[in-house]
């Protein structure tokens, strides 16, 4: 039997940083996630120090081999420093988030950056919407600003978003939200076993069945590199791995059933059948333990959702219509991941 340990805590630096001492108290604070990207990192501070909104900036370090290195680069354009002395994966924004005051956090990694107004358009829609919790910005790619593919499947969901500001989602990219700070505590945070890839979908069901909407806003952007000069993307066996525990941990039987299948359908097309199989299975009692099956009408969004994913299969069956959702008060009838 697999066990798991409680990551160790992460060090903060003893530093504050003296822009964010010398302003008024912002709305927002900006994580920036890196691993060995001192010299991307740098380029990205340094268009977010130029922001009009001036956001509390913090350097997370996720037990990089260039700590030094990325220090330096945190210091020179004063940003607070957090280092992870072991690798965490997306995990590692959860005790960063703990310590954050301001009521809104947005994320970000050595690649990508805010655009001029994207912060305040976000945070005045949080303001103004209390049941949204996430907010997933608008993504353009390299020099040419070309829409991220995963951009323009939001843009077209097909979730009810009666009483929104854009299309509703289920889930969001790790490195392009807005999250509102109590939202993201009152789901728990990343899950640490996911670590990385379709991590997102697990709190984006866990935010759902709290009560909180998600939305994509199209007219708050931020910039990626290349692919080409980006971080390389998780393994394709823990994305599925982390599907099966999605399925698993959050799904009604009947749906869970279902996403297993896909998957190993997958898998098997992939030749790596046996190795996500292996690495799925091996936390059962974890997973047994942390079984929380979400309500009716978040299982309804996931079929919805994946639904319309499969719309270009044409022996898929159209998508159902979503029924109305209420934007009510988050609730408490969920325990946290």
């Amino acid at each position: 039997m697999q066990t798991h340990h409680r990551p160790p805590p992460l060090r903060f630096s003893e530093r504050a940083s003296t822009a964010a001492s010398s302003r008024a108290a912002p709305r927002v604070t900006v994580i920036v996630m890196t691993r060995e990207q001192p010299q991307g990192l740098a380029g990205v501070l340094q268009q977010l120090r130029q922001l009009p909104d001036q956001p509390r900036l913090i350097v997370l370090d996720n037990a990089s081999c260039h700590a030094a290195a990325v220090a330096q680069v945190a210091r020179l354009h004063g940003a607070d420093l957090v280092r992870c002395e072991h690798h965490l994966g997306t995990s590692a924004f959860n005790q960063v988030v703990a310590r954050v005051t301001t009521p809104h956090v947005a994320f970000c990694d050595a690649s990508t950056w805010w655009s001029d107004g994207a912060l305040k358009r976000a945070c005045d829609i949080l303001d103004e919407f209390p049941h949204i919790g996430a907010i997933n910005g608008r993504v353009l790619v390299g020099s040419n600003e070309d829409e991220h593919d995963c951009c323009t499947r939001m843009q077209h969901s097909t979730l009810d978003n009666a009483g929104l500001p854009g299309p509703a989602l289920l889930s969001f990219m790790s490195n392009a939200v807005v999250i509102r700070t109590r939202a993201f505590r009152h789901a728990g945070g990343y899950e640490p076993q996911a670590f990385c890839g379709a991590e997102d979908a697990l709190i984006g069901l866990s935010l759902a069945a709290l009560g909180w909407r998600m939305v994509y806003v199209q007219d708050v952007t931020l910039h990626q590199l290349s692919c080409t000069r980006a971080k390389a993307p998780p393994s394709p066996i823990f994305i599925l791995r982390n599907r099966l525990w999605v399925a698993w941990l959050r799904l009604p039987w009947r749906d869970a059933w279902r996403e297993t299948r896909a998957v190993l359908s997958d898998a098997w097309q992939a030749g790596q059948l046996w190795p996500v199989l292996w690495r799925s299975l091996q936390p059962f009692s974890w997973l047994l333990l942390n079984r929380r099956a979400v309500p009716d009408l978040v299982a309804e969004m996931h079929r919805t959702a994946s639904s319309s994913a499969a719309t270009s299969d044409p022996a898929r069956a159209p998508s159902r219509p979503l029924p109305k959702q209420s934007p009510g008060r988050p609730t408490n009838n969920m325990p946290s991941c």
